[in-house]
């Protein structure tokens, strides 16, 4: 799969914890394309996100040819709100 075509999967796919997964839904990151619009500072901002789940998540964004911090043109970009 192109990384840009991951975008539009789900999180839930990512091979992280469950409690991560539950972090970034409780801020609106519901698919790929919603967390590599944020940077190691927004998730690390989250209540119960630590540097694991930082270190898994980009782990798992790095298998699909994708980082954080990322610019993609059309996609919405929420605010964090967690």
């Amino acid at each position: 799969m192109a990384p840009q075509e991951s975008l539009s999967i789900g999180v839930d796919v990512l091979a992280i914890s469950l409690s991560a997964h539950n972090r970034l839904r409780e801020i609106g990151v519901v698919h790929v394309g919603d967390l590599v619009q944020r940077t190691d500072k927004d998730l690390l901002y989250i209540k119960g996100f630590g540097k694991t789940s930082l270190k898994r998540v980009k782990i798992a964004l790095s298998g699909l040819g994708l980082e954080l911090g990322m610019t993609i043109s059309g996609w919405p970009k929420r605010p964090i709100d967690g």
